[in-house]
Formats: C-alpha cells, sequence, structure tokens
C-alpha cells in the first residue's frame, strides 16, 4: 500500500492570492535592493556578489560535495541521499494476560537523510508520512530490503514536514550535501517512492509558488511524499507533499505540490540540524 497523498485544489481563491505573493515578492526585493545600495555607500562591501541572507540560504555541508554528470546530480547521488520511509498502523487488544496487536494496514512515502552523526541518522520528510495522528504505529526505513526501526524528532507544528531518526548509521547512506532556494526554470530532480516503486528518478524545473507553497513540474504521485527536491549542485531546495486537483475527477500528476526551501531551512535550524 502506498501513502495518501494530499490533493490541494487550485482556485480562482489560489490565483489572486498567487498575485497578491508576487506583488510582496516584488515590493520585499525593491526594500532589499535599497538595504543593499545603502549598505555599498557607506563602505561596507560583504562580498563581490549581494547575497541576501547567505547563511540562511545556503548551507552546505562541509567536506562534502554531489556527484555531478552532465551539469546535474547522478542518480547514485541522489538514491545515496533519499531512503523509503514504511509505515504501518496496528491495534491491540488484550487477552487474558496477553496483549494481542494486529496490523490494520500501511504506507510507503519517501525521505531525505540530512545528518549522520554519533547519535544516528536524521531523515526529514512530510508529517503525514511520519504517521502524524496515529498513535498506535510502526515506523521502518527500508535500506538493502532490510527494515531498521525510525523514530519521530520532530514534527513541524503547520508545514507538512517532519524529522525522523534512526539511532544507526544507514549502509549506502549519506546527508545532502546542503540547502538552498529555487527559482522559477531552475532545473530541480528528485528519486521517490513513486506509486509504492523503489527509487524512481524525476527531474523538471521549478514551475512557480504561492504564499502557502511550491510548484514543482515533476511526475508526483502517492509514494513522492517526503521526496527532497535538489538543485543542480545537489542541495535540497524543497520536499513534496501534495499533488494538485484539477477537477472533480483528475488531478495533475505532472507537477508537485512542495514545502518551500527557505521553510525547511528555518525548522532545521530550530533543530540545530544544519
Amino acid at each position: 500500500m502506498v501513502n495518501y497523498l494530499p490533493i490541494i485544489w487550485l482556485n480562482k481563491e489560489d490565483v489572486l492570492k498567487k498575485k497578491k505573493a508576487k506583488k510582496s515578492t516584488e515590493k520585499l526585493y525593491k526594500v532589499l535592493l535599497f538595504l543593499a545600495v545603502s549598505v555599498c555607500v557607506v563602505g561596507i562591501i560583504l562580498s563581490t556578489t549581494l547575497v541576501v541572507a547567505p547563511n540562511l540560504l545556503t548551507s552546505v555541508t562541509p567536506n562534502q560535495s554531489a556527484e555531478i554528470k552532465n551539469g546535474k546530480p547522478t542518480y547514485e547521488y541522489l538514491k545515496s541521499i533519499t531512503v523509503r520511509v514504511r509505515g504501518e498502523r496496528y491495534y491491540c487488544t488484550e487477552e487474558g494476560e496477553e496483549e494481542r496487536c494486529i496490523v490494520l494496514g500501511g504506507w510507503v512515502g519517501t525521505g531525505t537523510v540530512i545528518k549522520v552523526d554519533e547519535i544516528g541518522t536524521y531523515i526529514l520528510t512530510n508529517n503525514h508520512v511520519a504517521g502524524q495522528g496515529v498513535t498506535e504505529k510502526n515506523l521502518y526505513i527500508e535500506v538493502n530490503n532490510q527494515l531498521v526501526s525510525a523514530e519521530v524528532y520532530k514534527h513541524h507544528p503547520t508545514l507538512d514536514i517532519a524529522v525522523l531518526l534512526v539511532r544507526d548509521k544507514l549502509k549506502g547512506k549519506k546527508a545532502v550535501v546542503g540547502f538552498n532556494v529555487a527559482h522559477i526554470q531552475d532545473p530541480v530532480y528528485l528519486v521517490g517512492q513513486h506509486l509504492g516503486r523503489k527509487d524512481v528518478y524525476g527531474e523538471g524545473v521549478f514551475a512557480g509558488y504561492t504564499e502557502e507553497f511550491d510548484i514543482i513540474q515533476i511526475p508526483c504521485a502517492p509514494g513522492n511524499s517526503g521526496s527532497g527536491v535538489v538543485n543542480e549542485k545537489g542541495e535540497l531546495v524543497a520536499v513534496i507533499f501534495a499533488i494538485s486537483m484539477v477537477n472533480m475527477f483528475s488531478t495533475d500528476t505532472a507537477h508537485g505540490i512542495a514545502v518551500d526551501g527557505l521553510s525547511v531551512q528555518v525548522f532545521l535550524r530550530k533543530l540545530k540540524l544544519i
């Protein structure tokens, strides 16, 4: 069974919000430009290129780089940072002095390794892939056809992202090289558990955004939930969490709905994981 991928309705109200967000962004850019020029006038030169909040927009892991071939991250690199998340819901009853548990169902999603230390391996995924709201559940990371127990490290209170912790190192897996933000028409890439199939590759472009989420032009379906979207340098720029609904009878599987890279960085910095 693959995990449930939420559906986002794109209606007239959403379009108006998008236009409003665009105007707000343009105003923000003007303010930032004014501040940048002001800094130059007083003689404070930060670098040869003006970058807004470089420590927030880019956070590259030291002494590590992605495998790049033909100008894009290799499939081997994408697989090495991607894990298959499995969950199962169960129900337990007491029969005499014994407790009997029955598995009621399960789901499959995707996660991205964000950090490995002496405690274990930290994995970024969605709240719904991490089983938020399910009281009695088991979470696993599937590696080399073996299941390793995982636990919820932290749920985001409002966005559909969460961090899982495996108290061990995962063979063949390593942390993503860094984090960044994407811009419209930027090439992006991912590997996910598309329709429950293992490590399905996808590539496309950053297509747009609203006030609530990013839009990624990559085919997405149930199982892609939690997929980390990376740029040409292999840096994580978004996390897929849903698909959009065209009308009452069809979905837009050509596009994924994602949590933006900046929100991801803020969340992980609060947890001191980057």
